[in-house]
């Protein structure tokens, strides 16, 4: 995925299909898209960040 671009992403466990733009793509860093929200377009961003090897994979939810 490049930033401009659409895609279409599926959640096939909803029958969902729906069309995605990159706003912008760091990779590794950061992805910022803009999908159909209930009432216009909204925006999602994502950063990441590296963690030690020992912290990796799933954790229980924080209740």
């Amino acid at each position: 995925m490049q930033a401009g671009q659409q895609v279409q992403w599926t959640w096939e466990c909803y029958n969902v299909t729906i069309d995605v733009t990159a706003k912008a793509i760091e990779p590794a860093r950061r992805v910022v898209i803009e999908w159909p929200g209930y009432s216009r377009q909204t925006q999602v961003e994502w950063t990441f960040q590296s963690l030690p090897i020992a912290t990796r994979g799933c954790r229980e939810p924080v209740t």
